[in-house]
């Protein structure tokens, strides 16, 4: 019984190799959960202050969106930019929001026939961005990042 128990103490010292465990390399973690990460999306999207109680993405984007469009239209009111000309288009605006915060119009896109319509379109639409107050950043797993952007902006006029 003796010897029994001598070669089972001598078999579980020996086999004692098969539970170590190999050390994965940090290197190899971060690469592995790097290609797991969707980086075409967001966890969080921009937000302005009034935006804060919005919890889902989409609720988020949309505010994000109708926030900026609120004050592009507040700007084109206050301006009174008056058309005799009927004006149906939709513009592009490239926009930006770096992680800190700061939004940037990169480009805007508009049909020349519209602006020859309305000169000072462009002037309008920056000077309303610019008078917002800044957003807080998109969020990535905690960390703010860099998004931009390319939101239609409709402009329908009726003839005067």
């Amino acid at each position: 019984m003796k010897q029994i128990s001598f070669l089972l103490l001598i078999h579980l010292l020996v086999s004692c190799q098969y539970f170590d465990t190999q050390r994965i390399p940090s290197e190899q973690v971060f690469d592995e959960e790097v290609k797991l990460v969707d980086w075409s999306d967001v966890d969080t999207y921009p937000s302005f202050k009034t935006c804060d109680s919005e919890t889902e993405k989409l609720a988020q984007q949309a505010c994000f969106q109708q926030s900026i469009f609120a004050a592009i239209q507040q700007e084109l009111y206050q301006e009174g930019i008056d058309t005799y000309h009927q004006v149906q288009d939709t513009l592009k605006l490239f926009i930006e929001v770096n992680h800190q915060g700061t939004l940037t119009v990169s480009d805007i896109l508009v049909d020349s026939l519209t602006l020859k319509k309305i000169p000072a379109l462009k002037s309008v639409i920056l000077n309303g961005i610019q008078q917002m107050q800044p957003p807080a950043p998109a969020y990535k797993r905690g960390v703010p990042v860099t998004v931009k952007c390319i939101l239609p902006f409709v402009i329908d006029t009726k003839e005067l």
